[in-house]
């Protein structure tokens, strides 16, 4: 099993849960199991770019 974490955070926001701006802070998780192969990863990188953009551009739910 391969875990990675990546944390986003807005300009002047400290990554750490103890930033006031973090006080309403939430985590989101996703876990997709594909083949290793370039179709696969093709389509991780789509759902990855599609959600950093939505999250950027506010968008995605409670983005806030």
């Amino acid at each position: 099993m391969r875990i990675s974490t990546l944390s986003i955070f807005r300009n002047g926001v400290k990554p750490i849960w103890e930033d006031p701006a973090n006080s309403k802070g939430g985590e989101y998780q996703l876990r997709l199991s594909f083949a290793n192969d370039g179709q696969s990863m093709s389509k991780i990188n789509t759902i990855w770019e599609s959600m950093i953009m939505d999250l950027i551009t506010n968008r995605f739910p409670h983005s806030e």
